[in-house]
């Protein structure tokens, strides 16, 4: 999927999942934010050519149903939400005034993980100096990672092997 338009895909997720269509108000009860969020990521959705509106809902089109089938496993966690594919890890955090996008390579997800694992009282900087990433992308992949419960044993993905680590939401 790329950064284009991954700031949507909790959207894209809840409609496609639920039958490919949902009402914007129910789209902003669910997200937790106001409608004229909601409106705001609809129209830029749709600028984009990922959803079509028949009469008062959004539905999911064929470019967008193609955007979500990229990714095999989703995570939800207070306004957070993490999305897994075979190369990359999506950080979405929904705000009042919208969403925020924040995409990793799955390769660099698993070496954080590993490295944040071996040294559990390691915070983010000293990962970040250890992998030479900036710390800020070390904090969002934690962050990421707690949402999908990684690592341990229900954690999607192969390479968190330890327990223990996760970024504090």
């Amino acid at each position: 999927m790329g950064r284009d338009a991954a700031w949507g895909l909790p959207l894209l997720w809840y409609m496609y999942t639920r039958g490919g269509c949902a009402e914007r108000g129910l789209l902003a009860h669910y997200l937790g934010v106001d409608l004229a969020a909601v409106r705001r990521m609809l129209w830029g959705l749709r600028r984009r050519g990922l959803v079509s509106f028949d009469g008062g809902s959004a539905c999911v089109t064929k470019a967008g149903v193609r955007r979500v089938g990229d990714f095999f496993y989703a995570a939800r966690k207070r306004g957070k939400f993490s999305f897994l594919s075979p190369s990359l890890l999506v950080y979405v955090v929904v705000r009042a005034k919208g969403a925020r996008a924040h995409v990793v390579p799955l390769e660099l997800a698993c070496r954080v993980c590993s490295e944040a694992a071996s040294s559990l009282s390691a915070g983010p900087r000293r990962v970040a100096s250890r992998l030479g990433v900036a710390s800020k992308t070390v904090s969002y992949v934690l962050k990421a990672l707690d949402v999908l419960g990684c690592p341990s044993s229900v954690c999607p993905l192969s390479c968190c092997g330890a327990q223990g680590v996760g970024g504090k939401s």
